[in-house]
């Protein structure tokens, strides 16, 4: 249950190949994003046509084959699509472009309630390395 999911560390995992890419949580077993690589991963994303792809001379294994950043980090409010308005009491719309924060904001009163001490964001380590 999510109570005991909350309270215990986990291992947010990434792995990547020639061929593969995934993110799993605890154990690679458990999958929760899994992306072949036989294309150019820009295409992924669904930009416009208008939008130039920088990783164009790059392979199918761009941009994750040269160093990167990993960037940990706890979004609200985004505006991308992958949470749907109207779903869950979502408190901001993804038509609102950047009007989406204060939204957000504006209902407070709904979401900080649901906010305690057992609510936070901790990092017990970060890992990487090659296979």
């Amino acid at each position: 249950d999510n109570e005991t999911f909350n309270d215990e560390f986990h291992t947010f995992g990434m792995f990547k190949n020639e061929t593969d890419l995934f993110t799993y949580i605890d154990d690679e077993s458990n999958k929760v994003l899994e992306v072949k690589m036989d294309q150019d991963f820009f295409t992924y994303g669904n930009f416009p046509t208008t939008y130039q792809n920088p990783w164009r001379n790059g392979g199918t294994g761009a941009p994750f084959n040269q160093e990167f950043f990993i960037i940990v980090n706890l979004a609200v409010g985004g505006v991308g699509g992958y949470l749907p308005d109207n779903v869950d009491n979502k408190p901001w719309s993804n038509e609102a472009g950047s009007a989406s924060m204060i939204q957000f904001w504006d209902a407070r009163d709904q979401w900080m309630p649901t906010w305690s001490d057992k609510s936070s964001f901790v990092i017990d380590s970060i890992k990487v390395w090659k296979v």
